[in-house]
């Protein structure tokens, strides 16, 4: 048996995601305190008040900041949520530095440094003045979210559209 090397995305829907981690930890607290009594707090009520909250999260940094607060209700010390482990970024890196001034100006991605050992450096050819026109074909404008077009590109090759040529990197 040899080892295969896998790959993956996986979309979570996030509406439906925050209400199922928020129902587990009411749970598992409910059913895991210490103190039976809940540290006379109507764990019960908190429940209702808090889903309401939670279902109105809209990232899961808002989501755990409301579930601490409820169970900061409990006046316990050491007791909270925290965030998952840091992951490897998923927004592919360029090595390229972008004069500010145009780009709100005219909404133009001027090089102005090519980092020395970057992607954009070791594939070579793309130089301060060029200005960065596509990623992967799609056009770049003044309303273009650059990492959105490098997001998930960690690690697979992507194409740069440059004012004169196109650069794989």
């Amino acid at each position: 048996m040899r080892p295969v090397n896998v790959s993956a995305e996986l979309d979570v829907d996030f509406s439906r995601e925050k209400l199922a981690v928020f129902q587990t930890a009411w749970s598992y607290l409910r059913d895991n305190f210490f103190d039976a009594g809940m540290h006379g707090t109507n764990w019960g009520a908190l429940r209702e008040t808090y889903a309401d909250r939670v279902s109105g999260a809209r990232t899961p940094d808002e989501m755990r900041r409301l579930m601490n607060l409820m169970i900061g209700e409990l006046n316990a010390s050491h007791l909270g949520i925290g965030g998952p482990p840091a992951q490897q970024p998923f927004t592919g890196k360029l090595g390229l530095r972008f004069d500010r001034a145009e780009y709100e100006r005219d909404g133009k991605l001027r090089i102005t440094e090519v980092i020395t050992l970057s992607p954009a450096a070791l594939v070579g050819g793309i130089a301060v003045g060029d200005a960065l026109t596509a990623v992967d074909g799609k056009p770049i404008d003044a309303h273009t979210n650059l990492d959105e077009l490098l997001a998930y590109r960690t690690g697979k090759q992507t194409v740069l559209g440059t004012s004169d040529h196109s650069h794989r990197l």
